[in-house]
């Protein structure tokens, strides 16, 4: 069937006589419909294409910049593969980052939702410290003298002793409690106060002499009393005298932290007596 274009003369309202365009295929009338652009002018009949074209042109590719897109739809066939959608997971906010953040400066902060579930307190870790070997001696120690490795203070000096509690260098620390372990089995008068240091301090004694030491960024100190004797040792737990826990950050480019003992009663040791801190750490 073809379509051919002709002319209705119509009257209007006022019995004027008004022609209107419309299509017939020589026995049938169909007034024409005209197809406007996006100013409202009329698209010539030549340049309107067929209705394929008009499709073909939709279904092109979504033109780049500015354009706004509607609702879109995935080929489901098979969840998973066919209805993926890929992005760039190297880019946040549209700029590069690195992934696996090792430094908390270039990393991004993380927010928890105030419904969520308490997060659990991380667990304690327990750093042990240099042990002290005593000289060979059983001179019974006064109550503020030092107990060290050696009656000569230069010796001390030269070897300080010390606890790696920061978990990276120079990164701040929190130590909770610290305990004493000693090889001799008896506990009495067995009373000692753990000095705690950021830098290596310098004593002006040896062992059995006063405790008297250089401030060295001096961080607290820890009231230990040994009150439990086992058949091999003998050992105690102690907090800071001052506060709840020692914090700080350690020695420039460490992880460490030193300490002193000081006997904080008449203390008899036992020959070459052996003590060993254990620091718990946050």
């Amino acid at each position: 069937m073809v379509w051919t274009a002709t002319t209705l003369n119509l009257k209007d309202a006022a019995g004027a006589t008004q022609p209107v365009i419309a299509y017939t295929d020589g026995t049938n009338f169909s007034f024409a419909h005209p197809i406007l652009d996006n100013t409202g002018a009329v698209i010539a009949p030549a340049t309107q294409g067929t209705l394929a074209s008009v499709l073909s042109a939709l279904q092109t590719a979504i033109p780049a910049g500015a354009n706004i897109i509607g609702k879109l739809t995935t080929d489901q066939t098979t969840h998973g593969t066919t209805d993926l959608v890929a992005a760039d997971i190297t880019k946040v906010g549209g700029s590069a980052t690195s992934l696996g953040q090792k430094v908390m400066a270039s990393s991004f902060p993380v927010a928890f939702a105030s419904d969520q579930s308490a997060i659990p307190a991380p667990i304690p870790a327990v750093i042990t410290g240099t042990a002290i070997t005593r000289p060979a001696d059983t001179l019974v120690y006064a109550v503020g003298d030092l107990l060290a490795s050696s009656t000569t203070a230069a010796t001390v000096n030269a070897a300080p002793t010390t606890a790696a509690v920061a978990k990276a260098n120079d990164q701040a620390f929190t130590v909770l409690k610290c305990r004493l372990k000693k090889s001799g089995t008896s506990t009495t008068n067995a009373i000692f106060r753990v000095h705690c240091y950021k830098n290596a301090p310098t004593v002006t004694n040896g062992d059995n002499g006063v405790w008297l030491s250089t401030e060295s960024g001096y961080l607290g100190a820890f009231d230990i009393t040994i009150d439990r004797a086992f058949s091999d040792a003998s050992e105690g737990v102690g907090i800071p005298d001052k506060g709840s826990t020692i914090s700080g950050t350690p020695a420039t480019g460490t992880q460490t932290i030193y300490f002193l003992i000081e006997v904080r009663a008449a203390y008899t040791p036992s020959s070459a007596e052996v003590f060993t801190p254990y620091f718990e750490i946050q």
